[in-house]
């Protein structure tokens, strides 16, 4: 998604007060997806820091590879670009000997940490001040995170139309990663998961070879990528006739998604809604196979700020783009059932409206 200039100011203002409250001479943005928010900025390899952004009371700098230099200058206009030939870092140092500075802690190494502090470089860990400004969405956030949203579910319901027993959870994911790109998505947001059988007891099963078979549960959790943005999206189905213990449980875990959306917005306490849905299972005499959280925000990452945990301080904003999917897992297998929404002033709205009243 490309920034205008006045986008780019207004994210600065909001940096800006970080350094205000917390007293620093400048902010180190090294993961890709803050550069990318505040810059518009997306890496070729991340793997190899080709990157950064320095953030001051003055100046958004981006700093990169010579290499890049002349592309930055053509689709960046707005931003002031430092080029180095040496290591990144380096540079990076010998600009901030002495200075304080704010950084991502979970995104820099022992080594880098340990090379910037020899220069006298005092660290602050700000990562969390930093999740929660990109927490709240704009307008414009959030017309291409339904967008995408609404890709994804085009494509899952294709999808599911074109499974067959017979077929493995890999063509499964691949059918489906295909149409997604086909419908207007760039890429995925993750690895598709497609848990069939005793596998969808597994939250996170590494789609396999493994073939569907007749009466199997499916469950396919997936995302599409556009313009810097994730999609999210979990259904889970019977290919046949579902078990008495399978229509007992999906009803459950629908009953929580409907109890957590009842919820939800702006002003209530992140922690609650994932009680109410652990209230939900504790009744039903099924809390022990609950594994994860309620959901998590949605955004240029498929993991953001907030994640809806009972132990997560902190309340529900207007504007944030937020996952709900609980979830039951067993040795016979699990069901899912995950949308996404905005929450609102006096409660939100769904970014993805497919079917999931339906038991088979």
């Amino acid at each position: 998604m490309k920034l205008s200039k006045s986008e780019i100011s207004q994210r600065w203002r909001k940096y800006q007060q970080i350094l205000i409250d917390k007293n620093i001479d400048g902010i180190l943005l090294s993961s890709s997806q803050n550069i990318f928010y505040l810059s518009g900025y997306s890496f070729v390899r991340e793997q190899d820091r080709e990157a950064f952004v320095l953030i001051t009371p003055k100046d958004i700098v981006l700093l990169i590879h010579r290499m890049y230099a002349s592309q930055v200058k053509t689709l960046f206009p707005f931003l002031k670009l430092e080029t180095v030939n040496q290591s990144l870092f380096e540079t990076l140092a010998n600009s901030y000997q002495g200075k304080k500075i704010g950084i991502e802690e979970i995104n820099i190494t022992v080594f880098e940490a340990q090379f910037l502090e020899k220069k006298q470089i005092k660290l602050i860990n700000i990562a969390k001040d930093i999740a929660t400004l990109r927490a709240i969405k704009t307008t414009k956030e959030i017309k291409v995170i339904k967008e995408i949203e609404q890709i994804t579910q085009k494509a899952l319901e294709h999808t599911r139309q074109w499974i067959s027993p017979g077929v493995t959870e890999k063509m499964v994911a691949e059918h489906l990663e295909k149409l997604m790109i086909e419908f207007g998505a760039f890429d995925s947001s993750f690895p598709t998961i497609v848990a069939s059988g005793i596998n969808s007891g597994i939250p996170h099963h590494m789609t396999s070879n493994r073939v569907i078979q007749e009466n199997d549960i499916v469950m396919i959790d997936c995302g599409g990528k556009k313009d810097g943005y994730c999609g999210d999206l979990t259904r889970t189905y019977v290919l046949g006739k579902p078990s008495r213990i399978y229509n007992d449980v999906y009803k459950i875990v629908l009953q929580a998604q409907k109890t957590a959306l009842g919820q939800i917005k702006g002003g209530v306490k992140i922690a609650d809604i994932d009680l109410a849905v652990r209230k939900i299972f504790e009744k039903a005499g099924l809390i022990d196979h609950y594994w994860h959280t309620t959901g998590h925000g949605l955004g240029i990452g498929i993991h953001e700020y907030p994640s809806l945990h009972f132990s997560v301080q902190g309340i529900l904003q207007s504007g944030m783009v937020i996952t709900v999917e609980p979830g039951l897992y067993f040795d016979w297998g699990g069901i899912r059932i995950e949308d996404v929404v905005v929450v609102t002033k006096t409660g939100f709205t769904t970014l993805s409206n497919l079917n999931h009243e339906e038991i088979n």
